[in-house]
């Protein structure tokens, strides 16, 4: 707009780099272009994750795609204390996979609540660069019970 001296560019790709440049106008003419600037955007928090006991020993996971993400990171803890809530250490479960579901087998304590979070990444315009999303959200981290023998 007229005077503006900043411009917000929103439904931009994740993961991307885009370069800007701008001039002035006006009655008097049309000044030359600035040197182009860039910005990557970042990935967006993956949504939606869900999971389903479906045996004594497996849990069902999906959540939804997240646009310009090469693959996503499942993590699974386990409850460790009720009052307060503690959870152990987090530890990866899907190897980086570009899947939005994953399977989780072997695991042999009915009754013990495991919890999940989920994070996007994608690799940046140098191809040497990692960009990741932030985790579903700061307590987004879903729980399930494997039921009783």
């Amino acid at each position: 707009g007229q005077n503006s001296t900043s411009y917000r560019r929103t439904g931009l790709t994740g993961c991307r780099r885009y370069y800007f440049r701008i001039h002035a106008y006006g009655n008097g003419g049309d000044s030359e272009y600035t040197a182009a600037v860039n910005a990557t955007t970042l990935l967006d928090t993956p949504t939606g994750l869900t999971g389903e006991a479906v045996s004594l020993s497996q849990i069902n996971l999906s959540w939804n795609a997240v646009s310009g993400a090469s693959g996503y990171i499942l993590q699974r803890s386990q409850l460790v204390s009720v009052n307060p809530v503690v959870v152990s250490e987090w530890e990866n479960v899907n190897d980086y996979s570009s899947s939005t579901t994953h399977t989780d087998t072997g695991l042999n304590n009915p009754l013990r609540m495991y919890y999940y979070r989920i994070q996007a990444y994608g690799y940046a315009y140098d191809g040497a660069s990692t960009i990741y999303s932030g985790y579903i959200d700061d307590n987004g981290d879903i729980h399930v019970l494997l039921p009783e023998k």
